[in-house]
């Protein structure tokens, strides 16, 4: 119960950017303002200071563990999808694959995380977000344009740039001066409520019309459903430590990623039915997470 209603702040964090956008109290202008806070501050500071921690062995396989599964699960997925849309037209099908292969794991699930495990736990997310940030960068360019992407443009993004940091201090026993490492802290706590408030003020773009499109009904079902249990199964029996197991089971239950949307608009896709499953996924997973959250606690 106390989860439920960790869940419940998170979803009313979210409801304040929808009334904010809904009634015109913050722009397009301020809503990008406060994604340049998250991508450029926020986010990068997380990535490094959850690093911050004694080196131990176990933690260090624990990273590679996520790394590597994180990976493996959204191509996975992306298998799966492409071969469900495959009679999809072209613009269609890159699409819906991209928005089941990737979920929200930076501004659904650090929050999540955080509300359900606790702050010690964002450590392993940030690899699980690496992977997702090498994946999106090329495999998910790839889905929209022919010539694809490739993983060292993946670099420039200042949360992965962060993320290969904060690694590399890690490994190498590297302390941060207290100054820097409490200044970050103070902005990587920004990102739970930026995040969901940023989340929430794209809810404002559902339409009901979305309802009357099967390819994206299907693709919140797999997304938000299917691929996580089929997760679920797989974690059950791999040799993996239980935290490993129960944070990427969460975060590969988050709504379609807005990253993924951003990049339909760079790349010239199908950005209004992006904008839709986005949306759409991200109303559901309130009621999906909810349920699947105590099962992933039971079984893993």
């Amino acid at each position: 119960m106390q989860i439920i209603s960790q869940i419940m702040v998170l979803m009313l964090l979210m409801f304040c950017g929808f009334i904010a956008k809904k009634r015109n109290w913050i722009n397009s202008e301020g809503i990008n303002g406060l994604n340049q806070i998250l991508l450029l501050f926020a986010l990068p500071s997380l990535s490094i200071v959850k690093l911050q921690v004694d080196r131990e062995p176990q933690m260090m396989k624990d990273l590679i563990g996520m790394l590597v599964l994180g990976a493996a699960f959204m191509l996975l997925f992306g298998l799966i999808a492409y071969y469900v849309f495959r009679k999809e037209a072209p613009e269609r099908r890159g699409v819906l694959t991209g928005m089941v292969m990737f979920g929200n794991p930076g501004f659904m699930g650090y929050p999540l995380i955080v509300a359900t495990f606790g702050e010690d736990m964002l450590i392993y997310g940030v690899l699980f977000v690496a992977a997702f940030r090498l994946l999106i960068w090329s495999v998910g360019v790839r889905l929209l344009v022919k010539d694809g992407g490739n993983f060292l443009s993946v670099l420039k993004i200042p949360s992965m740039a962060a993320s290969v940091l904060g690694l590399l201090l890690y490994l190498l026993g590297i302390r941060l001066p207290s100054v820097v490492n409490k200044t970050m802290e103070y902005l990587a706590s920004l990102t739970t409520p930026l995040a969901l408030f940023v989340v929430g003020t794209g809810l404002t773009k559902l339409q009901p019309s979305a309802l009357k499109d099967k390819g994206l009904l299907l693709a919140c079902l797999l997304r938000l459903v299917i691929t996580p249990l089929i997760a679920l199964a797989i974690l059950y029996f791999l040799p993996v430590s239980r935290e490993v197991k129960v944070v990427t089971a969460l975060l590969l239950a988050t709504p379609a990623s807005a990253s993924f949307g951003i990049l339909v608009e760079n790349y010239g896709g199908d950005a209004p039915l992006s904008a839709q499953s986005i949306a759409f996924s991200t109303l559901l997973s309130g009621l999906t997470i909810p349920l699947l959250l105590p099962l992933f606690l039971r079984v893993l």
